[in-house]
């Protein structure tokens, strides 16, 4: 459970930081932006950490 709220909070900080330059750059609906960039990028980081969980997972002896 650490492991993923460790991960959580680099892709809030991602959110809030595409918000804060999309604001700054005067591009409208600010937040679906953000949003739109983040779930791409949680969706790559996704399959990029698959064999962590993974050996995470066995290494606890659930799998």
């Amino acid at each position: 459970m650490l492991f993923y709220v460790a991960m959580g909070v680099p892709v809030v900080t991602l959110f809030w930081t595409i918000a804060i330059v999309a604001y700054y750059l005067g591009l409208p609906a600010r937040h679906t932006l953000a949003a739109a960039v983040t779930t791409l990028a949680y969706v790559v980081g996704s399959y990029a950490l698959r064999p962590v969980v993974k050996g995470i997972i066995c290494r606890n002896g659930h799998g």
